[in-house]
């Protein structure tokens, strides 16, 4: 099983509505590998490559190179390696430090840090645009690119040090501001990201695989291969906004207020001129639903209650449980036994010192806290890619009975969540949801499960 301690997890609380949230998680987490949807709409037939109804006359390319960064990619690059064998020329997979990967013939593996850029992150900016640079117009370039890109990889501007970018982006995360206001901030102080990447391979042709994480209105996803609406001026906004401005260094300001003036080169507004693919090969909606077709098999009524949450993560749990209360009480406005399926990004912001939780085990202790005295009810919460937040665990489970053990054990949840140390309190409890590195990354998953009496 990808949830190594399920046994664990259901050895205590309550008992059936852990099993078929667990299992919902479980089934979810499964389908989220993006190398098997990808083998869904890649082959190859002698030298034609075909991508879904489109295809690619393999004679008419000189090289082919892959570049393949995110927590997802490796599946993803494996995938187009086997299809393609020995007509990838070169390529470069940028990983997480520590996450499972196998060598892939002709594949320089550079393992990077997340959530915050390291020197390794740079080393792996230069080595992709060295790369993409060397792509010429009869070239063909495959990237793929996943959540975890806007850290692995860097290219900072002359000027600006890799510590002033760790500073603000620490501050940012730690702020509350959403990830599409983080990221605003990150493409603008590196010059890979907001498209620009696109622009390094040009002339070249680009096929881009992703899995789309977030929703259209937040950011243009992948990030490094799609145009960018988002100014310098947006960014400046969003530091000052969250009291991060005066805070960053003076090359970050000094880099950003150029940018306004138009002596800097601004995210890449538009593709007409380039030749680009976009495929995305799985994404919240697909997951939600599949979470929605293993309810129905437990008895349960799915409702997808959104693919998109964002906020503020204790707070969304907790008004996430007013409507588990609603229906719980007074059977509406679904009757139970129903299932509430959420996609999305929630965020944390930290006061005082760095606590050791993530935004999905907040998201469930905020959720156990609002809770009321209904039964048969159990919330488990996980990022996808195994690791909740800066912690190595994947997220947490909280049900009826979660208040009462923890009042036995003289735990108090309103006290994790001023302090931010929910990890602590979830392995106090014995809730805290482990699977190590899944190999994927498409979006924060919910689900909430309300049982009959």
């Amino acid at each position: 099983m990808i949830i190594k301690n399920y046994e664990d997890l259901i050895s205590h609380g309550e008992i059936e509505a852990r099993e078929v949230a667990l299992g919902i998680t479980e089934t979810v987490l499964d389908e989220a590998d993006p190398g098997k949807r990808l083998r869904s709409i890649v082959r190859r037939e002698q030298d034609t490559l075909i991508i879904r109804d489109r295809e690619y006359d393999l004679t008419a390319i000189d090289h082919i190179y892959i570049i393949g960064v995110g927590k997802g990619a490796f599946s993803l690059v494996k995938v187009l390696t086997d299809v393609l064998g020995k007509r990838v020329d070169r390529g470069i997979l940028v990983t997480k430090r520590g996450e499972y990967y196998q060598q892939l013939e002709g594949i320089e593996v550079i393992e990077s840090t997340h959530p915050l850029p390291s020197e390794d992150s740079i080393r792996a900016g230069e080595a992709v645009l060295g790369l993409a640079e060397s792509a010429k117009e009869n070239d063909l370039v495959l990237t793929a690119v996943t959540g975890g890109a806007s850290s692995l990889l860097w290219l900072p501007p002359d000027g600006v040090l890799l510590q002033d970018i760790v500073e603000v982006s620490a501050l940012l995360l730690k702020s509350g501001a959403s990830i599409g206001e983080v990221n605003t901030v990150r493409r603008h102080l590196c010059l890979l990201k907001g498209g620009k990447l696109l622009s390094h391979i040009h002339p070249a042709e680009n096929i881009t695989f992703s899995m789309v994480t977030v929703p259209s209105w937040v950011m243009p996803w992948p990030d490094l291969c799609l145009p960018d609406d988002s100014t310098f001026q947006d960014a400046i906004d969003i530091l000052k906004m969250f009291d991060v401005w005066d805070r960053a260094s003076e090359a970050v300001q000094d880099y950003l207020e150029r940018g306004c003036q138009g002596l800097e080169p601004e995210t890449l507004k538009s593709t007409d001129n380039i030749r680009t693919n976009l495929y995305s090969v799985l994404d919240p909606a697909m997951l939600c639903e599949i979470g929605a077709e293993r309810a129905e098999s437990f008895g349960y009524t799915p409702v997808i209650l959104s693919r998109h949450v964002e906020g503020e993560a204790k707070d969304v749990g907790m008004a996430v449980a007013g409507i588990a209360n609603e229906i719980g009480l007074y059977g509406r406005p679904w009757c139970p036994p129903c299932v509430l399926l959420i996609g999305g990004e929630v965020t944390v912001t930290v006061c005082g010192t760095i606590g050791d939780g993530g935004p999905n085990q907040e998201f469930v202790l905020g959720f156990a806290k609002g809770l009321g005295d209904i039964k048969n009810v159990a919330c488990v919460a996980v990022d996808t890619d195994g690791s909740d937040g800066a912690t190595d665990i994947a997220g947490g489970i909280v049900d009826g009975l979660t208040k009462i053990r923890a009042r036995e054990r003289g735990i108090s949840i309103a006290e994790a969540l001023r302090t931010n140390t929910s990890k602590a309190t979830l392995e106090q409890l014995g809730d805290a949801i482990i699977t190590g590195p899944t190999g994927t990354n498409v979006l924060d998953f919910k689900v909430i499960v309300i049982g009959t009496d």
